[in-house]
């Protein structure tokens, strides 16, 4: 693969050049040269606009691409009627957590009860909008740092995390994004 799927707003005033993307590692610690993959284009969604807070999704194009063998592996997207959303799912990141307020070294992974973008508009996200939380709580399940990481179903990429706490009762903001899945695979 050769596209890598984020948060818009990860890549607002930067330039291909200035960022990286790394694969096939799970500790920050050990990421050698060769895990490291230059981004030659970047492609934000064409609605996304920073103040307006929603499409929040971009496109990351490697100059070279990732070799599947170190990826984990990818579900087939069937074509169909469109699904209904999924009440839970995974969120995984490496932002700051109380015991590492800089960003963990090692990969995190939640999971998470999410909620319709109707029930996530009435707590004052944007439309479209998914919200998640710990199951049972009002806890966020991704950190700052964690945006632009992977909302996940049953081994599909269902949304981005855009890392918004709306306030301190209501959950965390995603994006979802599923026909991202076929263009990101």
């Amino acid at each position: 693969p050769q596209w890598v799927v984020t948060a818009a707003h990860c890549t607002d005033g930067l330039t291909a050049a200035r960022i990286d993307v790394a694969a096939g590692k799970t500790d920050l610690r050990k990421l050698t040269p060769a895990d490291h993959y230059d981004v030659d284009r970047i492609a934000q969604y064409p609605f996304y606009n920073a103040r307006a807070w929603g499409h929040d999704i971009a496109l990351l194009h490697l100059a070279r691409p990732v070799p599947p063998s170190i990826l984990p592996p990818q579900r087939a997207v069937q074509r169909g009627p469109r699904q209904a959303y999924v009440r839970s799912a995974w969120v995984s990141g490496w932002g700051a957590t109380a015991s590492a307020p800089n960003g963990s070294d090692v990969l995190l992974t939640g999971h998470v009860s999410t909620t319709s973008p109707a029930e996530c508009r009435r707590q004052g996200a944007p439309w479209g909008t998914i919200c998640g939380t710990l199951p049972f709580s009002n806890q966020p399940a991704a950190c700052w740092g964690d945006s632009g990481g992977p909302l996940e179903s049953n081994g599909l990429l269902i949304g981005v995390v855009l890392g918004i706490v709306l306030q301190p009762s209501v959950p965390l903001a995603l994006q979802p994004y599923l026909p991202i899945a076929v263009i990101a695979a």
